[in-house]
């Protein structure tokens, strides 16, 4: 008899390492200690709250800020911003296809 396993929970965030282009990663990997990565994680979900590049980029200001990180995590953090602020739409829809529990079939 087939018995189904049960669900998997989900996770509350994307990997950065699925939305960043593998250059941005290694820096992340390289020059961001492991303590500040969810740093990272934050500035992934700060998207679902901008409408504009400008509205994200102001609050990813703030939030750096506030943040006690190096000039040169800082530096690398700003990279990765500018790069998620270019690809608004693109970062929009990985974390919304995260979010449904469909899934898409490939044609």
């Amino acid at each position: 008899m087939y018995k189904p396993s049960p669900k998997k929970g989900r996770r509350r965030w994307v990997s950065y390492r699925r939305i960043l282009p593998p250059g941005l990663v290694h820096k992340v990997k390289s020059q961001v200690p492991s303590a500040h990565r969810q740093l990272v994680q934050l500035l992934i979900t700060c998207v679902k709250d901008a409408d504009t590049k400008e509205s994200y980029l102001a609050r990813v200001n703030r939030m750096m800020d506030s943040s006690s990180v190096s000039d040169e995590e800082r530096e690398v953090l700003r990279e990765i911003a500018h790069f998620i602020a270019g690809n608004l739409s693109f970062v929009k829809e990985c974390l919304r296809g995260h979010e449904s529990t469909r899934r898409i079939s490939p044609i």
